[in-house]
Order: structure tokens, then C-alpha cells, then sequence
């Protein structure tokens, strides 16, 4: 993984953070498997 991805995905997850609650936690497990945030 470059830099640049990793830090466009910590962007991502920072943003989408304070949605995470919403979601059920398998459902939040699967999308940070998948990488689908």
C-alpha cells in the first residue's frame, strides 16, 4: 500500500468515524475488512 492511499483511507475513516455508531458492528467489521468505508 502506498502512502498516499493510506492516508486518503485515514482521511476517509476520520470522516466517516461519527457514522460508525449507526452501524452494526459485524456490518463495521466486514467494511474494514474489506476495505469498503
Amino acid at each position: 500500500m502506498e502512502w498516499g492511499d493510506s492516508l486518503g483511507r485515514a482521511r476517509q475513516i476520520t470522516v466517516f468515524a461519527p457514522n460508525l455508531a449507526a452501524i452494526p458492528p459485524a456490518r463495521t467489521t466486514a467494511a474494514v475488512r474489506t476495505g469498503d468505508l
